[in-house]
């Protein structure tokens, strides 16, 4: 049997990191003979994913010294109370070890990045499944937590606006400030359509003065927009040339690949299953793997007969191989390494699906399996402090069982002020779902490298030629697009260089980067299988600003330099500004008529009965199915039915009211001079009678009607009364 000493290698590769597994990937595609190896007993060195065992295993090896990159870690398991260890449901109980699948790197994909290109290309994504990233979340102080109509988490959370019918749907946000939000996503996206910045911006300025001094941003936007770059740094600290590229690739991003999302993140751990995947490839492509292998010494030979394969690795219990080129990792320990910035995080497994939080965004989306929650350090009672994020990864994901979840937690700041922050968070969180709680929790500090300074860490050389030093892993949340650029590096080092190629095969990692055949992805979200057509770039971020989509609210922007302001009126000005009002007004009335529809549907179906038809639908496809086509096949007869007796109903009351002003109103005027005439002519018959009776009867007349008048009959009966006394007192 072959051992690895009897095999001279081009490359050897130590640790399976994020970029050495890609390295490995495109090197064995190349025709080079890899050794790629691991001192671990499991691929990603930090960007692993372990069960809850192999995770208590691995805290020993931090508190042992094996991991430099890791410090202060620890597992708590709550202790139940007397309440909890009564229940019987399963989702309250943490389950075996093996059911769990927890990433020391969460990271997600965003849609248009050189990754997920990369991915295509190369047909790595074919081994994956990816779950679409939902809502971002946001905590606010001006929300009360007792706000009693929200349910579970979005008491004390605002959705944050992706596209403009979220913009439209905030009712958190003022209308002034969507305004200003609308202006602010308009230059986003020019500037993101020319490709080029323009002479003029100047983004070198801390992100909270870019939005004040060149929108007028209100504050309470700034969080929202900061929370789209995933900044984990302060506003002020937080550079306008790190926020702005990247609040454009979240908006470009969204329905590239589906409708209502605009990241990924692979099953079973994110970017543990996508080096692994990668790790695969790269074995059926002929490279050969060695885990729980360690290295005693490397060192380069420099005599003659050695010059093609230089470099000699002395492995434990291996005996020693021979190679032409060795990489291996940064720990971030050597002289001329560059600062690494720490962060504390968590992993906390919690029982509780949080429902509320992981909405379908727009009619058509799929069910997103992971929200993002930010916690300014201000709310959290901590202004000074950076930003704290949570990450909530539903059973969906594939880590944890059914009816639980779980959330990952992460603020710049290291140690047990960090922890303190993380809790605060988590605690926030768990009060406002009643059901939740926290089962089991992996806490620790991490070293590593961050973009958000704008520094680019490039390939290290070591001390000696042809050995070369990946950088620490990176700790954002979403994959950079710099992580390839140093694969790239590499790859050239080995190959590019030496073969006089500019770039890499097309069936090799980055072959395709930037060129992602989208009619052709196989969109593995919720393992359903579609074709997705060729879309342009900026479309979906085109369309949030384009001045012809109804609803759009006009422009305030000021006039460029060199553009005069006429102050001639005219007519066509004066029309063009009646026709804008008009444009804008029905669009708002639609929404408040939206906004009306969908409370009294919250009203007749409030959102947990909603959950709970939803989930009962599930449980019954062939029941729900028969009904909903029953009631499309015949809902729509009836409707049109019902459409046309209402219009019938409507036509027959209006021509009825027509017919009879046109019939009643001439009789009536006639009766009415009918009745003048009457009165008239009964005022002339009076004075001719009373006249003819003075005349010539000499009152006759008067004298009979005032006999028998009532007045005169009273006046009568008086006076016999009073000659009555009269005779009584005589007698």
């Amino acid at each position: 049997m072959e051992t690895l000493s009897d095999t001279t290698w081009d490359v050897i590769i130590q640790g399976t990191g994020f970029c050495q597994s890609l390295l490995a990937l495109a090197l064995s595609r190349s025709g080079k003979k890899v050794l790629h190896m691991d001192s671990n007993q499991y691929y990603g060195g930090p960007d692993a994913a372990f069960s809850l065992d192999e995770a208590q295993e691995w805290v020993t090896e931090v508190s042992n010294g094996r991991h430099p990159l890791f410090r202060d870690a620890s597992v708590l398991t709550p202790q139940e109370t007397q309440d909890t260890a009564t229940e019987n449901s399963k989702a309250s109980k943490l389950a075996s070890s093996r059911s769990y699948t927890l990433s020391l790197s969460p990271c997600f994909l965003h849609a248009r990045s050189e990754l997920m290109s990369a991915l295509v290309s190369s047909k790595v994504f074919r081994q994956l499944e990816f779950m679409a990233v939902g809502s971002w979340w946001i905590h606010t102080p001006e929300k009360p937590d007792s706000d009693g109509g929200a349910p579970g988490a979005e008491k004390i959370l605002h959705r944050v606006p992706g596209n403009r019918e979220d913009v439209f749907a905030a009712s958190h946000i003022s209308m002034k400030s969507k305004r200003t939000l609308m202006r602010l996503l308009r230059h986003i996206t020019k500037s993101n359509e020319d490709e080029a910045p323009s002479e003029e911006e100047d983004l070198s300025m801390p992100f909270k003065d870019y939005l004040t001094s060149k929108f007028s941003v209100p504050q309470e936007l700034h969080d929202p927009l900061l929370s789209l770059s995933l900044s984990q740094q302060t506003q002020e600290a937080t550079s306008a040339g790190y926020a702005i590229p990247r609040i454009q690739r979240h908006l470009g991003s969204i329905g590239y690949l589906g409708p209502g999302f605009g990241a990924v993140i692979a099953k079973y751990g994110g970017a543990p299953e996508i080096l692994q995947a990668a790790c695969r490839a790269s074995a059926v492509g002929g490279g050969i793997y060695a885990l729980s292998t360690q290295v005693s010494d490397c060192k380069r030979r420099t005599s003659s007969e050695h010059s093609e394969h230089p470099f000699l690795v002395t492995l434990k219990d291996e005996g020693d191989v021979q190679s032409k080129l060795y990489f291996s990792a940064s720990d971030g320990s050597s002289e001329d390494s560059r600062p690494l910035i720490e962060v504390a995080r968590s992993v906390n497994v919690v029982s509780g699906a949080f429902s509320s939080l992981l909405p379908i965004p727009v009619e058509g989306a799929p069910l997103p399996a992971t929200a993002v929650l930010m916690f300014p350090g201000d709310t959290l009672g901590s202004p000074e402090s950076p930003p704290v994020y949570l990450q909530i990864h539903s059973s969906d994901t594939g880590e944890c069982p059914h009816q639980q979840s779980v959330v990952y937690c992460s603020v710049a700041l290291p140690g047990p002020e960090g922890q303190s922050l993380l809790q605060v968070a988590l605690d926030r969180l768990i009060a406002a779902e009643s059901s939740a709680r926290v089962l089991w929790s992996l806490r620790y500090t991490q070293r590593g490298r961050s973009s958000t300074d704008g520094t680019r860490w490039p390939l290290q050389e070591d001390s000696s030629p042809d050995a070369y030093l990946f950088p620490p892993p990176s700790l954002d949340f979403a994959f950079e697009d710099d992580t390839l650029d140093i694969v790239k590096e590499a790859w050239k080092k080995v190959v590019g260089l030496l073969s006089n190629c500019s770039s890499m095969p097309l069936d090799s990692v980055t072959g395709l980067a930037g060129q992602l055949p989208v009619n052709q992805v196989e969109s593995t979200t919720r393992g359903v299988t579609k074709n997705v057509p060729t879309k342009q770039i900026n479309k979906t971020t085109k369309d949030l600003t384009d001045p012809v989509i109804p609803g759009e609210f006009p422009s305030d922007d000021a006039p460029q330099k060199g553009q005069g302001v006429d102050n001639n009126l005219s007519f066509s000005s004066i029309w063009t500004t009646i026709t804008n009002w008009f444009s804008t007004l029905f669009p708002q009335a639609f929404d408040y008529f939206e906004s009306l529809v969908q409370k009294l549907v919250a009203w007749l179906l409030p959102p947990p009965r909603q959950a709970a038809m939803y989930e009962a639908a599930l449980k019954r496809p062939a029941a729900t199915t028969f009904l909903i086509c029953q009631a499309i096949c015949c809902g729509v007869p009836l409707l049109v039915f019902l459409a046309g007796v209402f219009v019938f109903a409507a036509v027959s009351i209006l021509l009825w009211a027509v017919l009879s002003l046109l019939i009643l109103g001439p009789v009536l005027l006639v009766t009415s001079m009918m009745g003048v005439s009457l009165w008239g002519w009964g005022w002339v018959f009076y004075g001719l009678v009373k006249w003819v009776d003075q005349r010539f009867l000499g009152g006759l007349i008067t004298r009979f009607w005032l006999a028998h008048s009532p007045a005169d009959t009273e006046e009568e009966g008086q006076s016999e009364g009073e000659q009555s006394e009269g005779q009584k007192k005589e007698d």
